[in-house]
């Protein structure tokens, strides 16, 4: 518009300046000039306008994008926070789930292995085939001079399919030697990392904990889905969550409260083993038990690395 009066106003100069021309003459140059200019201003304008909208949308689409980042990494850090990396479901098979190339590749990982609950008899396996990197392995497991613990174990395990046909008894019983068995394969570790023991007559018999450098596996035994299966359910916390914190913690003061503590290094003898389980309750225990309990180790570990690892 301010176009258009200024070329007006020159218009109107320039013809009364004009002594020459007709006054019709004037008349439809002043119309045309009148014209051009508001063509003229009407093609400004609209790029104007045009560059204006093109302008507001980029700043609008810049702010709604950092925006937009912004609430979503919001979002990341709570899931990370709050939220399990991965749920692994029960399952009848050691590979019907991600869950044992998941925990290898932490346990590759890392230089720590922490595990809590009922027995430990895959630790060993795991840190001796995948454990290159583990400097320490601290494990809390049931009691076995404890008959309270036993029982409540035994009784998550009478619904696992494992079990099936054996007696409230029988499963204590084999969960008492599997406890021994698990400090017997423990110690075999003892060459290349250091192990300790905790032994807890109130070690948790619903849950299994495994905690490493980058996340830790909770798994637990006694939900509905998991009684039927033969492997419970599991979830994967990053070491940025709550849950892995709290665990964190959790251990510590567990560990530090179990009423028997054992710690194998490369100087602990079978002597020392020996004495070791006898002082849990194995009261029989000699050079020649012992043997049989490593073959019988053996023969799991090979059959586990087998089925699961290999």
């Amino acid at each position: 518009m301010v176009v258009i009066l200024l070329s007006l106003l020159l218009s109107v100069g320039l013809v009364s300046f004009d002594h020459e021309t007709s006054r019709a003459q004037q008349v439809g140059a002043l119309g045309t000039g009148i014209a051009g200019s508001a063509v003229f201003a009407l093609i400004i304008s609209w790029l104007l306008d045009a560059e204006h909208d093109r302008f507001l949308q980029t700043q609008l689409s810049g702010q709604l994008e950092a925006q937009q980042d912004a609430i979503l990494a919001e979002f990341r850090k709570l899931n990370t926070r709050y939220l399990p990396l991965r749920e692994y479901a029960p399952t009848q098979e050691y590979r019907g789930n991600r869950f044992n190339a998941d925990l290898t590749a932490s346990l590759e990982a890392s230089g720590s292995y922490t595990f809590r609950g009922a027995s430990a008899k895959y630790v060993a396996p795991r840190v001796r085939r995948n454990g290159d990197r583990i400097t320490r392995v601290r494990v809390v497991m049931i009691d076995p001079r404890s008959d309270d613990a036993l029982s409540a174990r035994a009784a998550d395990r009478a619904s696992n399919p494992k079990y099936a046909g054996r007696t409230l008894q029988q499963i204590k019983d084999g969960l008492r030697e599997e406890t021994f068995r698990s400090i017997v394969s423990l110690h075999g570790i003892c060459s290349r990392v250091r192990v300790e023991i905790g032994l807890s007559a109130s070690a948790s018999s619903v849950m299994r904990v495994e905690m490493f450098d980058s996340d830790v596996y909770m798994s637990v035994y006694n939900m509905e889905t998991s009684l039927r299966s033969r492997f419970p359910g599991t979830q994967r916390y990053s070491n940025e969550s709550l849950v892995y914190a709290l665990q964190r913690l959790e251990g510590e003061r567990i560990y530090d409260l179990c009423g028997t503590k054992l710690v194998f290094d490369r100087q602990t003898t079978d002597d020392q083993l020996l004495a070791a389980l006898r002082d849990c309750g194995m009261t029989q225990a000699n050079e020649e038990l012992l043997a049989a309990l490593r073959q019988r180790n053996e023969r799991f570990e090979a059959a586990f690395v087998r089925e699961a690892l290999s």
